[in-house]
Formats: C-alpha cells, sequence, structure tokens
C-alpha cells in the first residue's frame, strides 16, 4: 500500500456529512460535521464543504481517502489535493464493524435509513435493505418520522387531546394543524427532511409517552424481521458472531435498541451484541489506518471530543 501522510474520512449520511482527518500515527487534526436538511449529507456539495474545512490551509501532502460511497471523492476534493489522494474501499459495514474492533459480523445500520449486512472472516459481504424510504429503510429515523406523522394524523382526526409529541412534531415540520399537515405530507421531500422526527419521539418516549414507546418498539420489531430474513437467507442462525448496532438511532436510542435486543435474541441466540460507541467516520478511519496502536490512539481522542 502506498504511504500517506493523512487519512481522510468521510461518511455522507442522510441527513449529515461527517469529515475526519486523521495523521498516519492516529493522532486527530481535524473533524467537521454539517447538517443540510434540504440536500442531505450525499450531496456534492455538502461534501465538498466538509472536506475543504478539514483540509483548510493545509499544503497537499500525501493522502488517503476512505469514505462510504460507492464513488471515488477526488472531484469533491480541492484542487491542489487531487493527485496526492489515494482511494481505499469501505462498506458501511466494514466501517461498523472496524469502529467496534469487529472484523466480521452481523450488522444492523439504523440510521436516516436502514440496512443488515453479513461481513464474513473472508470478507464476502450480503446486504438486505439499503432500499430507500419507498422499498425499504424499515425501522429507520425515516420510518419512526413517517409512522409519527401518520399516528398524529389520526389523533388528530378523532379529536383525542394534545400531547408534547405532537405539538413538538407539528411545529418541527412547520405546521399548525392537520390542513397544513397532509399538505406538508403532499410535498417531494428527502427522507433527511423527516428522519429528524425519530430524535423527538425518542426524547418524548424517554420522558413517558406512550405512543412514542410503541413507535420505537415498532420501528425494533420492523429492522428484527429483516435481520430475521437475513439470517435464515443465510442459513447461519445457530452461528456465533458480532452482531452490530450502528447508526444514529441504534446507537443513541436507548428504548429502541433494548427492544431490538430482547427481539433479536431468538433469531441469534448466539449473537454478541455491541453497539457502536463511536460515530461511522471513526471506523472508515481506522479501516484506513490498518494499525491497531494508531486506531487505539485515534478513538481514545474521539472518545474525549464527544464526552465534551
Amino acid at each position: 500500500m502506498k504511504k500517506f501522510t493523512y487519512i481522510l474520512a468521510v461518511d455522507p449520511g442522510g441527513t449529515k456529512c461527517d469529515a475526519l482527518l486523521a495523521g498516519a500515527d492516529g493522532t486527530l487534526v481535524a473533524h467537521c460535521r454539517l447538517h443540510d436538511w434540504a440536500m442531505g449529507g450525499r450531496h456534492p456539495d455538502i461534501m465538498r464543504r466538509a472536506i475543504k474545512q478539514v483540509l483548510h490551509r493545509r499544503a497537499p501532502v500525501p493522502l488517503r481517502i476512505v469514505a462510504s460511497i460507492d464513488r471515488p471523492l477526488r472531484r469533491e476534493l480541492p484542487a491542489g489535493w487531487r493527485n496526492c489522494a489515494h482511494i481505499f474501499p469501505a462498506s458501511e459495514a466494514m466501517s461498523a464493524l472496524a469502529s467496534a474492533g469487529q472484523s466480521f459480523g452481523l450488522v444492523v445500520i439504523a440510521g436516516t435509513g436502514a440496512r443488515v449486512a453479513m461481513r464474513t472472516c473472508t470478507g464476502r459481504e450480503t446486504s438486505l435493505d439499503t432500499l430507500g424510504p419507498v422499498l425499504g429503510d424499515s425501522g429507520s429515523g425515516y420510518y419512526i418520522g413517517r409512522e409519527a406523522l401518520r399516528s398524529l394524523s389520526r389523533e388528530i382526526q378523532l379529536a383525542r387531546p394534545a400531547t408534547r409529541l405532537r405539538r413538538r412534531v407539528l411545529r418541527a415540520c412547520g405546521c399548525r394543524g392537520l390542513a397544513e399537515l397532509v399538505q406538508f405530507s403532499l410535498q417531494p421531500r428527502d427522507r433527511s427532511r423527516i428522519a429528524p422526527l425519530s430524535k423527538i419521539v425518542d426524547e418524548e418516549a424517554r420522558a413517558g409517552d406512550r405512543l412514542a414507546q410503541r413507535l420505537l418498539r415498532d420501528a425494533a420489531t420492523a429492522i428484527t424481521g429483516t435481520v430475521r430474513d437475513l439470517v435464515q437467507h443465510l442459513g447461519i442462525a445457530g452461528e456465533e458472531f458480532p452482531l452490530v448496532g450502528a447508526g444514529s438511532v441504534a446507537t443513541y436510542s436507548d428504548i429502541y435498541w433494548r427492544n431490538f435486543c430482547r427481539q433479536v435474541r431468538p433469531i441469534v441466540p448466539r449473537g454478541k451484541l455491541i453497539r457502536v460507541p463511536l460515530p461511522p467516520v471513526a471506523g472508515l478511519a481506522a479501516h484506513g489506518l490498518s494499525n491497531a496502536a494508531a486506531t487505539i490512539k485515534l478513538f481514545a481522542t474521539l472518545k474525549k471530543e464527544l464526552t465534551k
């Protein structure tokens, strides 16, 4: 592999784009997270801005790029860096496993979208879902936000008492009542506009709202169904392997994660359940570093940064 001075990890998600610059020894140089509710984190302009921010005023040097998208990011680099860059391919599953300190296993990603993937010790990867908000994304942040809108609309029609969950969701959508909410739902929108509602649902679920708790439980059931389908398809129900949970919903919603663990246990009784402690961009960087000491150093710094 070619030598590099910096590693640039880029994780363009449904609602945000994370960019991380680290030295070859694992020193964290810069970390940037940009949100754009209109365009989403995968828009080239958002990725370009995030990359530019972490490379700010640095002279071009050999650079290794690791990103969780299917196309090279060379076009998003500042002009002077393009001839210095070497692409190091990775997948979302590889990122999640690296963040959890694992090299193979079953990965359940519940963020803006959703997917379940099995990566073997030989590097073979099989995925289910990854179908987008119309055909898939079962158990994702988008799924939770969409189901919240559906349930709350029905509550309004039935003239049930308003709850804090309803008021917060309406406010987040910029709506004052059902008529405006219907118009909101009929407009073409990226899933990144609906997925953030899942954070409101989680906060209200923790505060005791029963509808919010049911929405998270149902979402956990939905993604558990995807796990069941993949496990049965591959015939691995009796095998022992890590089962890694990643993505903003799985990582930050304790209620969602507890429900998922309870429901998935009978399906993979020998699975070792692990919840990723760091954002996916950290796993991408670790995958590109390919050095245990450098990875440990980078992860320790990131954990301190996240607890500030």
